[in-house]
């Protein structure tokens, strides 16, 4: 029984969109920011929440959470927690550090925060660290249907990730942390944010009612596989433009098929077409659900200042963290 502070790394994902929802592979880094989470226990059966997310204080009897679900996710996440880490009482602090708005994961960075801290407060646990994320991924779940949760395996391991199904009964299937691509990965792929932002359950929602429609799954889940494929070909190869190439034509193609989508940023894919070496030496493509809240930037750095010039002028700039080894890490209180 352990006070703990808790550092949970946002995250991005690569390749995989809407793929995983139909068992296509995954790429998905953490980035070197972090939510932190200290969680002190308390002896007088309460449950005391304070967060630099809002200036409120909320307090409750530890009993009786566990027989009520919220809409806030903190709140509600403690309410589940409580059901498989019986703790008697606790102090939860939450300094977010995760700008919502940059789409990096700090949803699942909170509730795989505060997860973790209830299984540190737990005397004799018996659950792991994937059966915590696996609480996290049923959370989603209730929220939003189809989420996959790789963002939650992501911030536990850290790295470089490549998930094989997400959709294995046996969630969350085969994966591999690819140790040592992080930096690799710099060079190619540029993570923008700032454009006009979107809500990720409606735009999730009208993107997989276009996708059923137009009976795209064959497609992009093909078409995804293939830019995973040559995007880790490319990590083993750096060195090579020809694997480049192969990267920035897989990932131009996989845009194309999104082209039509609901959400899909048209006006912004036009102001970018008229940018020399489009999908030649650069291309973008859109990252999670696909509305206009981030966007990546991918070739070198030299072949993508063009089109980074021309988002500036447009409201976006780049995100300010880097791609990073680190996943979740436990200590102790200060």
């Amino acid at each position: 029984m352990n006070d703990a502070t808790i550092h949970i790394p946002g995250k991005i994902m690569l390749t995989g969109e809407y793929a995983a929802l139909r068992g296509g592979q995954v790429v998905a880094c953490t980035v070197d920011a972090f939510m932190t989470i200290t969680m002190r226990q308390r002896r007088d059966g309460k449950v005391r929440v304070q967060s630099d997310l809002n200036d409120e204080t909320k307090e409750y009897p530890a009993s009786l959470l566990p027989e009520l679900r919220f809409e806030d996710p903190v709140l509600d996440t403690l309410a589940v927690g409580l059901q498989h880490f019986p703790v008697s009482g606790c102090d939860v602090t939450i300094d977010a550090n995760l700008n919502p708005s940059f789409g990096i994961g700090s949803s699942s960075a909170l509730r795989l925060g505060i997860l973790q801290g209830l299984a540190c407060l737990t005397p004799a646990t018996d659950k792991n660290a994937t059966d915590v994320a696996r609480i996290g991924w049923q959370l989603q779940r209730d929220a939003q249907p189809d989420a996959s949760g790789y963002d939650l395996m992501t911030q536990m391991a850290g790295g470089l990730m490549l998930f094989e199904n997400l959709r294995d009964p046996q969630w969350p299937g085969p994966l591999q942390r690819l140790s040592g691509y992080e930096t690799t990965i710099r060079r190619l792929i540029h993570p923008l944010i700032g454009g006009k932002g979107a809500p990720t359950a409606q735009v999730m929602r009208d993107t997989l009612a276009w996708i059923e429609a137009a009976a795209l799954w064959p497609t992009i889940v093909e078409k995804s596989n293939h830019l995973t494929a040559v995007l880790l070909d490319y990590c083993k190869n750096p060195e090579s433009q020809n694997q480049m190439r192969q990267v920035i034509k897989a990932a131009a193609a996989l845009r194309e098929v999104f082209a039509e989508a609901p959400h899909f940023p048209r006006a912004l894919a036009a102001h970018l077409r008229e940018i020399p070496g489009f999908d030649e030496r650069w291309t973008f493509k859109t990252t999670g659900a696909g509305g206009e809240d981030a966007l990546l930037l991918i070739g070198s750095s030299v072949d993508c200042s063009r089109a980074l010039e021309k988002l500036q002028t447009l409201g976006w700039k780049n995100l300010p963290f880097d791609f990073s080894a680190h996943g979740l890490s436990v200590g102790p209180v200060n």
